[in-house]
């Protein structure tokens, strides 16, 4: 009989196999939360919430209307969802299905997805060391225009 420094259930000894139906269930579930949430506010368009690691505890409610998307900013922020406080913020792009809706929408490549968002924060970084130098502040003037709300599930 061969011995092992391991113990049998290791899992340097079995293949990993995540159960990807278990994972969709727990998905339906949370975007069926975020919907019976959020919708009080207005119309919900579109709720993302992707299973990545990188994305893990963070969702994307898109509402029709910009009021509605303020309104649940101010009544849910730090609201408790699944005993942890939600951090929302507005999105800080346009999400596809509203640009698909107004004509705007354009397929983004990933190389090329990456190269935009080095750039946005280059720009970003020059104009907050502008503003820095002029004594003023890099703020935008105005409300939101974007009707999407970005969730962090998990503070």
């Amino acid at each position: 009989m061969h011995y092992s420094s391991q113990p049998a259930g290791c899992p340097g000894r079995q293949p990993i196999s995540p159960n990807f139906s278990a994972l969709d269930r727990v998905f339906k579930k949370l975007k069926r939360s975020l919907y019976a949430l959020f919708s009080q506010y207005g119309r919900i368009l579109d709720i993302v919430a992707l299973k990545t690691a990188k994305l893990r505890g963070q969702a994307w409610v898109v509402f029709s209307e910009v009021t509605a998307a303020s309104n649940a900013v101010r009544q849910m922020q730090n609201f408790p969802f699944y005993d942890k406080p939600m951090r929302i913020q507005y999105a800080k792009t346009k999400s596809d299905c509203v640009a698909k809706a107004d004509g705007s929408f354009v397929p983004r490549d990933k190389k090329k997805k990456q190269e935009e968002k080095a750039e946005r924060r280059r720009r970003a970084e020059d104009s907050q060391q502008s503003a820095t130098a002029n004594g003023t502040r890099a703020d935008r003037n105005g409300g939101p225009t974007v009707s999407s709300l970005h969730l962090d599930l998990c503070c």
